[in-house]
């Protein structure tokens, strides 16, 4: 998924944070297992990789680190995993 934002996206907006271009990326899987008709154990995972600009408007990492708040990364990674246990009457 990518979505991009044109350079004057925030004009009248009095100086607003927030606009920045994304671009993410997702893999996953899952198996299930039928062990009874109607009843399934399944398992799932997902990863994430989430490339973004930073924002108009954001102050720099140094500001923000000084105010007590994390540094903007623009490169994440995340891992989601799911267990599932379903029944259909």
């Amino acid at each position: 998924m990518e979505v991009h934002y044109p350079a004057d996206a925030l004009n009248g907006f009095g100086g607003a944070v927030g606009v920045s271009n994304l671009k993410e990326g997702r893999v996953g899987t899952n198996l299930v297992w039928t062990p009874l008709k109607g009843f399934d154990i399944g398992a799932e995972f997902t990863y994430v990789h989430l490339n973004e600009t930073r924002p108009v408007g954001l102050a720099p990492n140094s500001v923000l680190n000084v105010d007590g708040l994390p540094a903007f990364q623009s490169n994440n990674n995340q891992y989601e995993g799911r267990l599932r246990v379903q029944r259909a009457f």
